[in-house]
């Protein structure tokens, strides 16, 4: 599914998981890789992404779903931005 919603406008009402393609998934992994991942930032959620959005929510403490959910994303921004 594309999804090109910048999440910085939008912020957590995005929801993004395996299969999705777009701008927002660039940047969960940019963030993802600011947190020590080394993904490409080609813009597809694939099951390199999947595997690290699931060791981010263990780390984190977070529902291990691999779906990055507002929940995740607060958790994420934070981590990340601040």
């Amino acid at each position: 599914m594309q999804n090109d919603k910048d999440f910085t406008s939008s912020k957590t009402e995005i929801t993004l998981q395996k299969g999705d393609s777009g701008t927002a998934v660039t940047q969960l992994k940019e963030l993802l890789n600011a947190q020590g991942s080394s993904l490409p930032t080609d813009g597809v959620f694939d099951s390199a992404t999947l595997s690290a959005v699931i060791s981010f929510q263990q780390k984190h403490g977070l529902p291990v779903n691999g779906v990055i959910d507002s929940q995740t994303w607060t958790v994420l921004q934070h981590v990340t931005l601040s």
